[in-house]
């Protein structure tokens, strides 16, 4: 069929155009959906469906699983210089069956449980202090062979005087063997997608190395997990590993503090300069800004460099300092408002000095409130490159306590792998704040656009 565009009326099209337009359109929002689409069903998929099914758009629902058929087996413990020390093999003869799979060794622990029949599982792992060395250490790990029904596991540590208890059970929704880690220490974070359980001292104190002498016994515990709730785990698994994998909600803080700060900081200096530029009359106004812009040629890497000398020289380094004040002044900024401010008539700025108001008065009372689309585009525009800012903070800070999201979302993809499920989950919980901006600030995006080039 011939389209015939010789017909076509402005404003109007036929029936066939119509159609055209519009099939290309969806077609258009369809690839560019995709994607989006492609990283929700990856952020609601568990490790188990990334491993065993990757092809899988969407996790399966969990069938029922009235009985949980565990093993556990080599059980060691980390001292602080990341030497495991050997704390049980369960290579002794009641252990040893030829239906009991082995990680290491020739035994291992079983945790079969039917709860048709009981409630839950204990198992207690008894250790003598007398064949353990008197060594601090901050992790215990063990091997666990999952079913994959999703059941959940607690463990207990007690020794002389002291228990430490996991702050959240773990939900074994994996098959085959895991290691699991049980740190002692607070706020040891692991962006690997490793099995971690956390553990607190009870009743509450100093906590932190436990002497591996004074352990007396591992207890862990099987309790049953109802459908609803396991698939809820599930679908929400990578989110709640992403969120304790790394300390989130400090980076959510300290991204929303520089980010809004940088935001306001800009849009107040280049509203300043710009209203100098373009509505106050001096020597070499037009030649101060072509110098001015001139500084966008300036690749940004280029300036990395003098600027960390600077930060350090002035004892900035690591602070709020160094990840604000050098993003408070904007070429780019300058110049979108001052081709709005050009916009704006001077007979409302006579009116203004005419009723007595100075320059100042003038900028704050006139200028910027018919300036609201272009202030408010320029704060969308600012909001989003500080919030998405990776390079600068990288070098700007070291502690863990003041990184910003960016860095954050880096630690989920080492050299030899990448945990997808967690980065695209963390992605989606980064993505909430610049949503919010945009769509707050979509009314003045568009006429900001429109008007920015505007002269009078």
């Amino acid at each position: 069929m011939q389209i015939r565009w010789r017909r076509y009326r402005r404003g109007r099209l036929n029936l066939t155009q119509a159609a055209l337009v519009r099939a290309v359109l969806l077609v258009g929002a369809v690839s560019m959906l995709v994607p989006f689409a492609w990283m929700v069903c990856t952020a609601l998929k568990d490790k188990h469906t990334m491993e065993s099914e990757p092809d899988r758009w969407l996790p399966k629902m969990p069938s029922a699983a009235p009985a949980a058929n565990w093993f556990v087996d080599y059980l060691s413990a980390t001292t602080p210089d990341f030497q495991d020390l050997l704390l049980r093999d369960f290579d002794e003869a009641d252990n040893r069956r030829p239906d009991r799979p082995t990680r290491q060794g020739q035994g291992s622990l079983a945790l079969s449980v039917d709860f048709t029949r009981q409630g839950q599982l204990t198992r207690s792992i008894e250790l003598r202090a007398s064949e353990l060395p008197d060594v601090p250490v901050s992790t215990l790990a063990f091997w666990l062979r999952g079913d994959g029904s999703g059941h959940r596991l607690r463990v207990a540590v007690h020794g002389d005087g002291f228990v430490y208890r996991a702050a959240e059970d773990l939900r074994a929704g994996f098959d085959g063997w895991k290691e699991v880690h049980c740190y002692f220490r607070p706020e040891q974070f692991d962006p690997l997608g490793r099995e971690v359980v956390q553990l607190r001292r009870d009743p509450p104190g100093d906590a932190g190395y436990v002497n591996l002498a004074t352990i007396c016994r591992i207890e862990l515990i099987v309790l049953p997990e109802p459908l609803w709730a396991r698939a809820w785990a599930q679908w929400t698994y990578s989110f709640r590993k992403a969120w304790q994998s790394m300390p989130f909600g400090r980076f959510y803080l300290n991204s929303l503090f520089v980010s809004l700060a940088v935001t306001l900081g800009q849009v107040l200096t280049s509203a300043l300069a710009a209203y100098a530029f373009a509505r106050l009359r001096w020597p070499g106004r037009n030649k101060f800004f072509l110098a001015y812009l001139a500084t966008m040629m300036i690749p940004a890497a280029v300036t990395i460099v003098p600027t960390f000398v600077l930060m350090k020289i002035l004892g900035w380094f690591d602070t709020y300092r160094a990840l604000i004040l050098p993003a408070l002044f904007s070429a780019y900024g300058t110049f979108m408002l001052r081709q709005f401010f050009l916009s704006v008539p001077t007979d409302l700025e006579d009116a203004a000095r005419i009723d007595g108001c100075g320059k100042l008065r003038v900028w704050l009372h006139v200028i910027l409130p018919l300036s609201k689309p272009a202030l408010a585009t320029l704060a969308t525009f600012t909001f989003l490159a500080s919030w998405g800012a990776f390079q600068w903070p990288l070098f700007a800070t070291q502690s863990l306590h003041m990184k910003v999201l960016p860095i954050g979302l880096s630690a989920f993809q080492d050299k030899f792998s990448v945990e997808y499920n967690l980065l695209m989950a963390a992605s989606l919980i980064v993505m909430v704040p610049t949503l919010l901006v945009f769509l707050f600030n979509q009314r003045f995006f568009t006429r900001g656009i429109q008007l920015s080039g505007m002269k009078e």
